[in-house]
């Protein structure tokens, strides 16, 4: 098995040089939107209906949701939006969100136990909405999208009990789901590095070539 995995973009286009290799499967880590490097709300919005499009064709491409992505979502509150967020797009960021949300997953697990999504699963938060397997959350998520917001615990979100779209590195390590490798975007290294043997970091920005595992 042959797997690539994409850190965030944030309206970066390097992806479209990756998914032309031979790959099994191919999965996107989140984070579509709220540029850091001036990319327009116009660009954004068409990089990401691109990779949607292509994941509707293509069964190998996987695609997640991203803390950069989950607030342009409706039915949250004001106070749930946060860093990043670009109010002048948020009309076009939300159709385009909300019209991919039957294709994008939360959480995605390998059949050789990896879990594969933004920040990473911890057995903290399965524990708070009593869910027993990681893919619950995909469905709990459906239910109840509130589930994904920020604890407010810590403002960086280094804190077990936040979810897989906020956790960060130190928490996940010290409290990760027991049996499963996971491979996550979100925070932000200047090169792949592994944690405990079983958490790897790829999300490596503008560098990235694309996690191969």
């Amino acid at each position: 098995m042959k797997r690539l995995a994409i850190g965030d973009i944030h309206g970066r286009t390097e992806w479209k040089k990756l998914i032309d290799q031979e790959f099994d499967e191919i999965y996107f880590l989140g984070d579509y939107f709220d540029s850091y490097e001036d990319f327009t709300i116009p660009h954004q919005v068409d990089n990401f209906n691109e990779i949607i499009s292509l994941a509707r064709k293509d069964a190998r491409i996987k695609v997640c949701l991203g803390n950069h992505d989950y607030h342009y979502l409706k039915g949250l509150e004001y106070t749930e939006r946060y860093s990043g967020f670009q109010h002048h797009g948020y009309i076009d960021i939300s159709e385009a969100v909300e019209s991919a949300m039957d294709i994008i997953q939360i959480v995605y697990v390998t059949e050789d136990n990896y879990i594969l999504s933004h920040a990473g699963v911890t057995k903290t938060f399965l524990e708070r909405f009593e869910m027993q397997h990681p893919l619950d959350i995909n469905e709990r998520f459906k239910e109840d999208r509130k589930i994904l917001k920020h604890t407010g615990y810590n403002v960086y979100g280094d804190d077990p009990a936040n979810g897989p779209l906020w956790v960060r590195p130190f928490s996940l390590a010290n409290d990760a789901v027991d049996g499963y490798k996971q491979i996550v975007g979100h925070t932000q290294v200047d090169q792949f590095q592994t944690l405990n043997d079983t958490i790897f970091l790829v999300d490596i920005g503008s560098n990235s070539e694309g996690f191969h595992f």
